[in-house]
C-alpha cells in the first residue's frame, strides 16, 4: 500500500507500506504500583499515521502522578468497570463473581479554568458547601478525549488492576516542536528512555526527575511558598518508584453523575465544561448489531462533541467468532 498521507502539521509524506501486522509494545518499564509499555512510533504504520501509542496498567490503590503532553489523546479504559451483554454473561460470570470491579478516578487540569467546584454536601446541621479539585470517576469502556497541553492523574480505588491503552495524534498542530511523541512530569522521577528496564534496573539508574529539576531550589521556594527542603523534593532526584507510585491513604471526593452533568446548558459549551468521557462498551447503544456476529460502536463528534476540534474518532468492535470484512 503506497499513499500521500497529509498531516496537519507537515507537508504531504510518502507512506509506504506492503503489509499491515499487528504490533506489540516494545518498551515496559514497571513501576512501584504499575506498569507503562509503548509502542515503536518509528515504525512504518504508526509513522504513516502519525500516532503514538500507550499501555498502562495501574495497580489497586495506584496512583498516576501528574503529566501533560503536548499532543491531544483518546485514552480507552480496557479494564475497569464492565458492562457484559446477555450473550456475554454466560462467559463472564464465573469469573466476576468472584471479584470487585476495578474503578478509577482521574483529575485533569485545564489552563484558564477553575481548578476547583462548589457541590452541595449532607450533613447532621444541613447543607454545607464543600470546595475541592473536579474529578471524574471512569469505568470499563470509556474513551476519554484530552486537548494537547491538559494535566491528567489517575488514581484506581478498586480491587482490581486499572488497563488504559492511549492514542497520541503526535502529527496535530498542537504537538508544535516536531512529531515525537513527549511526556512532561510534574512530579516523580521519570526513568530515562530507551529499552526495556524492570523495576530494580529504574532504581538503580535514576531518571531525568520532572520538570521542576532544571529550576533552582530557591526559585522553586519562592513561587511555591514553601521552604527550600519542600523545594527540593518537588524535584523527584531522591524517588525511586517511578511515574506510577502506592497511594494507601489517597482520600477523595467521588462526585455524583449529575455534578459531572452539571452547568451544560445544551447551548453554549466551552472547554470548561465540555463533556470529554463517553462509554462505547454499552451494548445497547451500538451502531451496528447482529445477534449471531457481535457488534460495533462507533464515537466521534456527533457522540462526544469534542472530538471535532481533536479531529480524532474512535470504534470499538465485538465480534463472536467471525471475520470483520476489509473496508
Amino acid at each position: 500500500m503506497k499513499e500521500q498521507q497529509q498531516h496537519r502539521l507537515y507537508a504531504k509524506t510518502n507512506c509506504t507500506i506492503l503489509r499491515l501486522s499487528a504490533q506489540e509494545p516494545v518498551f515496559k518499564y514497571e513501576f512501584e504500583a504499575g506498569v507503562s509499555e509503548f509502542w515503536n512510533q518509528f515504525s512504518p504504520e504508526f509513522t504513516c499515521a502519525g500516532v503514538e501509542a500507550v499501555r498502562n496498567v495501574i495497580n489497586p490503590k495506584g496512583l498516576m502522578l501528574p503529566h501533560y503532553n503536548a499532543a491531544p489523546q483518546l485514552m480507552y479504559i480496557v479494564q475497569g468497570n464492565f458492562f457484559p451483554s446477555q450473550q456475554e454473561s454466560a462467559i463472564y460470570t464465573a469469573f466476576w463473581n468472584n471479584v470487585v470491579a476495578g474503578r478509577g478516578v482521574h483529575g485533569v487540569v485545564i489552563p484558564g479554568c477553575a481548578e476547583t467546584y462548589e457541590s452541595e454536601m449532607e450533613s447532621g446541621s444541613g447543607g454545607f458547601m464543600d470546595r475541592h479539585q473536579k474529578v471524574r470517576e471512569f469505568k470499563e469502556g470509556d474513551v476519554i478525549a484530552l486537548p494537547g497541553g491538559l494535566t491528567i492523574w489517575i488514581y484506581n480505588h478498586g480491587e482490581v488492576p486499572v488497563v488504559t491503552v492511549s492514542l497520541f495524534d503526535v502529527s496535530n498542530e498542537a504537538n508544535q516542536l516536531d512529531r515525537t511523541f513527549r511526556i512532561f512530569f510534574l512530579a516523580g522521577n521519570y526513568p530515562i528512555l530507551g529499552k526495556e528496564r524492570p523495576r530494580q534496573q529504574v532504581q538503580k539508574e535514576g531518571g531525568f526527575g520532572n520538570i521542576f529539576t532544571s529550576f533552582d531550589d530557591e526559585l522553586l521556594a519562592d513561587s511555591f511558598n514553601v521552604d527550600k527542603e519542600t523545594a527540593s523534593e518537588l524535584k523527584g532526584k531522591g524517588d525511586h518508584r517511578g511515574r506510577i507510585v502506592l497511594a494507601e491513604s489517597f482520600k477523595i471526593a467521588i462526585p455524583r453523575e449529575e455534578e459531572e452533568k452539571r452547568g451544560a446548558n445544551g447551548l453554549e459549551e466551552t472547554l470548561c465544561t465540555m463533556k470529554i468521557r463517553e462509554n462505547l462498551a454499552k451494548p445497547s447503544e451500538a451502531d451496528i448489531f447482529n445477534p449471531r456476529g457481535g457488534r460495533i460502536s462507533t464515537l466521534n463528534s456527533q457522540k462526544l462533541h469534542i472530538l471535532n476540534s481533536l479531529q480524532l474518532s474512535a470504534e470499538r468492535g465485538v465480534m463472536y467468532g467471525v471475520m470483520f470484512n476489509p473496508v
